[in-house]
C-alpha cells in the first residue's frame, strides 16, 4: 500500500479552522500529499455493505452481494464529495487569510472494500460552487445568532415549519 513509500512525497496530517465573518467552520482531510506534482489532499473510506445501502442501495441489483455492488462503484459517493469540496474549499479560505501559502485543487478518494481490502481510487477536481451553499448557509446561521434571531426556516422561510415555531415569536 503506497502509505509505505513516503521516501517519495511527504504526507502532512492537517487539521483546519477557519474564521469566516466569525463563523467557526472546520474540518479534517485524512492527509495532504505533497512532492509528487500538484499537491492534493487524501480521503480513505472503508467500505462495507452497510455503506452502500446508505450511499447508493441501487447498487445491490437484485442480490445483497456486496462484491457486486463493489464492481459497480464507479464514482466516489455523494457525500464524500460534498465532503471533500468542503476541506477543499476550508484550504483555499486559509490561502484567502493568510494561514496558508497554496492550497490543493483536488482531493483522491481511496475506497476499501471491506470483504477482501480490493481499492480503487477517484480523483475529483475543486469546484467553489459545490460548497458555497453550506458556506452561504453558515453565515445565515452566524448571522442568526448574531442578530439574536432565528435563522430562515429551510421548509417554509415564509411561516417556518413546526419546529421552527417555538422560535419565532
Amino acid at each position: 500500500f503506497f502509505f509505505k513509500q513516503k521516501t517519495a512525497y511527504e504526507i502532512v496530517d492537517c487539521d483546519w479552522s477557519s474564521d469566516v465573518c466569525s463563523s467557526d467552520l472546520s474540518g479534517h482531510s485524512d492527509g495532504w500529499v505533497k512532492g509528487i506534482g500538484d499537491d492534493f489532499l487524501i480521503e480513505i473510506k472503508t467500505i462495507g455493505s452497510g455503506t452502500i445501502r446508505m450511499e447508493a442501495p441501487g447498487l445491490f441489483t437484485g442480490s445483497q452481494d456486496v462484491e457486486s455492488a463493489w464492481k459497480n462503484i464507479r464514482q466516489p459517493f455523494a457525500s464524500h464529495i460534498r465532503q471533500g469540496q468542503v476541506y477543499l474549499h476550508l484550504a483555499h479560505l486559509m490561502v484567502e487569510t493568510g494561514e496558508f501559502e497554496s492550497a490543493p485543487d483536488e482531493i483522491v478518494f481511496i475506497y476499501e472494500l471491506k470483504a477482501n481490502q480490493d481499492y480503487k481510487e477517484f480523483s475529483v477536481a475543486y469546484n467553489p460552487e459545490h460548497s458555497a451553499q453550506y458556506f452561504d448557509a453558515a453565515l445565515d446561521v452566524v448571522w442568526a445568532v448574531d442578530n439574536d434571531r432565528p435563522p430562515v426556516c429551510t421548509v417554509d422561510p415564509v411561516l417556518g415549519c413546526t419546529r421552527c415555531k417555538p422560535f419565532r415569536s
